[in-house]
């Protein structure tokens, strides 16, 4: 036997690297779940009271009377951290004898006789120990984590870490388990380290089965991103990236998938990076915001850098150096905007550097007082771009560049679907209130919220009613969902 896929584990902000951390609710006779807490429910320091074994390869685990067994620790997770022949790391209980003995899911002494052992079963882990817990981890399992945690040496899982259909889970949460609700909910900080606060697998090629929730990295230096996902099939829910010097999602594997994401405050160290770099096919951009918070500099930064076979739909790009950038060689892949914003970038706001002949469709999408163009055509081979719905407002240099060697194709008639606007179609930009203005009106005067033409923005919000497009959904919001 092993630790199974039903085993769920804990990390608190007061909780102990050395406890046990884990809860398996799948053993037949499982008591008291003891790992949502912060101290342990029992602990052996080795000298006093004591853990042992009768012999090599032995799952029967003995104390020495001054600190005892009972039947509610049946379930719970022992990590036995020293003793004579043990090995160490976390075991779960799987039977109750007597107060002198349990039996264990496997031997933690395989070399001989265990004596002298350390260890303490329940209590929630802490900082470095989210690490120590995930490489204990089965594919299945859930993690629990809440509160702040400090990595200065980063957090790393490995490929294969999940499997198809039993993903790892790995779940923030602020006071409740599933409530995940505000910026107290799982902080990963890297405590100004060179390292990425995430790295999720090795290899391109490899597949980790990762699935994230409520969780922020953020506050590390030097030349590394905040996340890295070198592996495939991994996705994210309502996480954040802040502060980082590089970039701040880097995606190099493929089949990545991102929904109602943040980077906040990447490219600390300079240099032309991305709050989403998703460098490789089929990553998918859902409802995801890259922004620099209002007074801080934009630098080189970028806020999405899409390449050929990445997807982004509903994504805000806000005041970063430019706001989208576009860039692959492949004839077979193409990228795909679809309403996205780009608001408030000193450059411009989608930035095309394709250098091949492929393909990139511009929906429904609305370039707001940028700095640059609206879009720019930098490219240097040729390549067509297909636009349909564009809204164009404020952008220093003008709505669209073509000096670069894309042709640009309106889907349909382009007074339709070039759209200047004559006011700033959001509440209070500035200040990442992104949700529209009740009336929005076109180069036409026709009011393009609420109008029926053709020249009508169809910016559908999520439940599809063309009529009241007037919000993406919280996406837009001054608060992130995330943090409301």
């Amino acid at each position: 036997m092993a630790i199974q896929s039903t085993a769920v584990w804990e990390a608190r902000a007061l909780g102990l690297s050395s406890n046990g951390a884990g809860w398996d609710p799948g053993i037949a006779g499982a008591g008291i779940d003891y790992s949502q807490q912060n101290a342990a429910e029992k602990a052996w320091d080795g000298i006093a009271s004591t853990l042992g074994t009768p012999g090599a390869g032995s799952t029967t685990l003995t104390n020495n009377g001054v600190v005892r067994f009972n039947a509610a620790l049946v379930g719970n997770a022992i990590y036995i951290n020293g003793g004579a022949n043990f090995d160490i790391g976390y075991y779960f209980i799987v039977g109750y004898t007597n107060t002198m003995t349990v039996t264990l899911d496997r031997s933690p002494s395989a070399a001989g006789a265990g004596s002298n052992g350390s260890g303490r079963c329940g209590g929630a882990t802490v900082d470095e120990g989210i690490q120590q817990v995930t490489n204990a981890m089965f594919a299945g399992n859930t993690f629990w984590i809440s509160g702040f945690h400090t990595m200065s040496a980063g957090w790393t899982i490995l490929e294969s870490a999940g499997v198809k259909g039993f993903p790892m889970k790995f779940r923030g949460y602020t006071s409740t388990r599933g409530d995940g609700i505000d910026s107290s909910a799982g902080v990963i900080d890297a405590d100004a380290a060179a390292v990425a606060p995430l790295i999720l697998g090795t290899s391109i090629f490899d597949y980790s089965y990762c699935y994230f929730e409520f969780l922020t990295w953020q506050n590390n230096t030097g030349a590394a991103s905040g996340v890295e996902t070198n592996s495939r099939q991994n996705s994210f829910f309502r996480c954040k990236i802040n502060n980082v010097s590089q970039h701040g999602w880097q995606i190099d594997g493929q089949a990545n998938y991102f929904t109602e994401c943040e980077a906040v405050d990447f490219g600390r160290a300079g240099g032309a990076v991305a709050g989403f770099f998703a460098q490789t096919a089929t990553t998918v951009l859902n409802r995801c915001v890259a922004r620099i918070s209002p007074g801080t500099s934009a630098l080189s930064t970028y806020g999405f850098h899409l390449e050929g076979g990445s997807h982004a739909f509903d994504c805000i790009a806000a005041r970063c150096f430019r706001g989208f950038r576009l860039w692959t060689a492949h004839p077979l892949y193409m990228i795909k905007m679809d309403r996205c914003i780009a608001y408030g970038c000193s450059g411009s706001g989608i930035y095309l550097v394709i250098d091949g002949d492929c393909t990139t469709l511009i929906n429904n999408c609305m370039l707001i007082d940028n700095g640059g163009y609206g879009i720019e055509d930098a490219s240097s081979a040729a390549g067509n771009v297909f636009l349909r719905k564009v809204a164009f407002y404020n952008n220093t240099s003008g709505p669209i560049d073509t000096g670069g060697n894309f042709e640009f194709h309106w889907m349909g008639n382009e007074a339709d679907n070039n759209i200047m606007l004559l006011e700033n179609p959001f509440v209070d930009g500035a200040n990442d209130d992104f949700r529209l203005k009740g009336n929005i009106l076109g180069s036409n005067g026709e009011d393009i919220l609420h109008g029926d033409s053709a020249s009508v923005f169809p910016f559908s919000n999520l439940s599809g009613d063309r009529h009241n497009w007037a919000s993406l959904g919280p996406v837009q919001y001054p608060t992130h969902p995330r943090r409301t």
